[in-house]
């Protein structure tokens, strides 16, 4: 039922991408979760998937040129003419930079009717409630019924609590705490915990990227990637 998400050696231990389930891409901030989103982009697209991509943070001009610069291998200079690629490559992908409602989020993938969701990022979305637990609980809940209902993947992008980062010194998955989002932990299929470091042969930045939840099988260690950040490049160390 699955398909592949680029990243093999992580797909074989979550039995693939599955519609109607929810991944999360979590980390703290600065640490990559749109590059490595990007990447993700890049390949769906290539399979000419149906997706929706929402962000939150930055407009959806920034969100294409990086995936351009990954799916056209460039970059930023090789970018100054738009008319020498061909923009059909994205004709089944809708990027939103001004839906920012939850429910108009849900309205928007039943109307479009998408393979893959992506919303960057999760705490960014607005509800009415006050507290941000009861609204963070209410869109974790949400968003597992959207991809229920519509039968689709979504990857969710979550930010950690950098005040829980100040009290730990290693990972540990029963002191990672999605920022006033548990309940993101309770209704995601897979958690991917992103953490970046630097590679000391060659003083290149790399990503590590734990599965901290798996509801497919066991919870693996954690998978190394050179990354190239301009391009949304990750290449798989060990």
């Amino acid at each position: 039922l699955g398909y592949d998400s680029c990243l093999p050696e992580i797909d074989k231990v979550i039995s693939w991408i599955i519609p109607w389930k929810v991944y999360t891409i979590a980390a703290y901030s600065n640490t990559g979760k749109s590059k490595f989103a990007y990447n993700l982009l890049s390949h769906f697209s290539k399979q000419n998937r149906k997706i929706l991509f929402f962000s939150l943070e930055v407009d959806k001009w920034m969100v294409l040129k990086d995936l351009m610069l990954n799916y056209y291998d460039i970059n930023h200079k090789e970018l100054y003419s738009w008319f020498e690629y061909n923009l059909w490559d994205f004709e089944h992908l809708q990027i939103f930079d001004n839906v920012y409602d939850l429910e108009m989020i849900g309205k928007t993938i039943e109307f479009y009717k998408p393979e893959i969701v992506f919303i960057d990022f999760t705490q960014n979305v607005t509800t009415w409630w006050r507290s941000e637990y009861e609204k963070m609980w209410t869109i974790a809940k949400k968003i597992q019924q959207f991809a229920i209902l519509n039968k689709c993947s979504i990857f969710s992008l979550s930010q950690l609590s950098n005040s829980v980062a100040k009290e730990i010194s290693k990972w540990d998955t029963d002191f990672v705490t999605l920022k006033w989002a548990w309940e993101l932990f309770a209704s995601s299929d897979v958690i991917l915990l992103l953490r970046r470091m630097t590679d000391t042969s060659n003083n290149q930045p790399m990503i590590a990227a734990k599965i901290i939840k798996n509801k497919f099988g066991a919870v693996q260690n954690e998978f190394y990637y050179s990354v190239n950040f301009e391009k949304s490049q990750f290449k798989y160390r060990h």
